[in-house]
């Protein structure tokens, strides 16, 4: 009886064993440049560095869900989660993004054009992307090329 109790504890040892996961390790792939500047009278500009940090994480680490909810909400109406979900499926990099200056369209502080960096392992380029200040958030303006196609014209 001893020797099935010593192999039961042994069993029991290894399988409480091999179940532990080491901690996770969080990975940050967007800053805000301390050398940030804002140009022009951006409405709540800490909302928006947060909002730009929350979408570039989420979409560099592949939750699309929380990355679709960050795009200005029109998106919604013209695609669905399903078809935002496979037309990003195909970018499986992990890129750091900074946001490095932030100017007003126009004048207007509830649009914004913000300078980035982004780099990965295929790119290290600086973009301006739009962002929206609506219904008392800051979303990311997404391409205009998710737009149907103009009408052709009627010969």
């Amino acid at each position: 009886m001893k020797p099935a109790l010593i192999l039961l504890s042994l069993a029991l040892v290894l399988l409480v064993g091999c179940n532990k996961k080491g901690p996770q390790k969080e990975y940050i792939y967007a800053f805000v440049d301390e050398n940030l500047s804002v140009d022009g009278n951006i409405t709540q500009p800490h909302q928006l560095q947060e909002r730009f940090r929350d979408y570039w994480e989420a979409s560099s680490r592949g939750d699309l869900n929380a990355s679709y909810a960050l795009e200005l909400p029109y998106l919604n109406f013209l695609k669905s989660l399903e078809w935002y979900r496979d037309f990003k499926a195909d970018d499986k990099r992990h890129y750091k993004a900074t946001m490095l200056r932030v100017a007003s369209e126009k004048g207007d502080g509830d649009v914004a054009l913000v300078r980035t960096n982004y780099q990965s392992d295929v790119m290290d380029i600086n973009l301006t992307e739009k962002w929206i200040y609506t219904n008392g958030q800051w979303y990311h303006f997404y391409s205009q090329s998710l737009l149907p196609p103009p009408p052709k014209p009627i010969l």
